[in-house]
């Protein structure tokens, strides 16, 4: 089972019950020769063969503000967001989020998260974009911008998400 599999130590987020089966039979199927069991490497790259779909988006969620005042977002102030994936993502360049603020599309970039399943983005607000209604994303604004996101295995991330939105503290 996946929970047999993550007990010894290996990552099981690209498994799913639609490839489970072929890593179980690849398993059964190697040949070590009488031998003593395959190594937490070897399994780990049997594992890692069959995982042919891309890191999917979860969620994104808005993480909150600094600086905002009365609620309003001014000048200087930063909105961070975090987009959260069904495994874990590496990041190449400086992927970017678009956000609406205050009807004027700005893109937020990648801040941190590699390796992990959350990627934070951020965005300070610059002079013209007073905001009283608060922040959203559309939906499907996550963008490459010459990075990458990929999974261990190095499939690329599906990028398709919903919209979200912030109200101003």
């Amino acid at each position: 089972t996946v929970e047999d599999l993550t007990k010894i130590g290996l990552s099981t987020t690209s498994l799913t019950p639609a490839n489970l089966t072929a890593v179980l039979a690849a398993i059964a199927g190697k040949d070590n020769g009488g031998g003593e069991t395959d190594s937490l490497f070897e399994l780990q790259a049997i594992i890692d063969s069959v995982d042919t779909a891309g890191p999917t988006v979860a969620s994104v969620a808005f993480n909150g503000t600094t600086g905002a005042n009365g609620g309003w977002l001014n000048e200087g102030d930063t909105v961070t967001f975090t987009v959260n994936f069904n495994e874990n993502v590496f990041v190449t360049g400086t992927p970017q989020l678009q956000l609406n603020v205050g009807g004027t599309l700005v893109q937020a970039s990648y801040v941190s998260g590699a390796g992990g399943m959350a990627l934070t983005f951020s965005y300070t607000i610059q002079a013209t974009q007073n905001d009283s209604d608060g922040v959203s994303i559309e939906a499907n604004s996550l963008g490459f911008n010459g990075g990458s996101i990929k999974d261990s295995t190095g499939n690329v991330a599906i990028l398709t998400h919903a919209g979200a939105s912030a109200t101003n503290p």
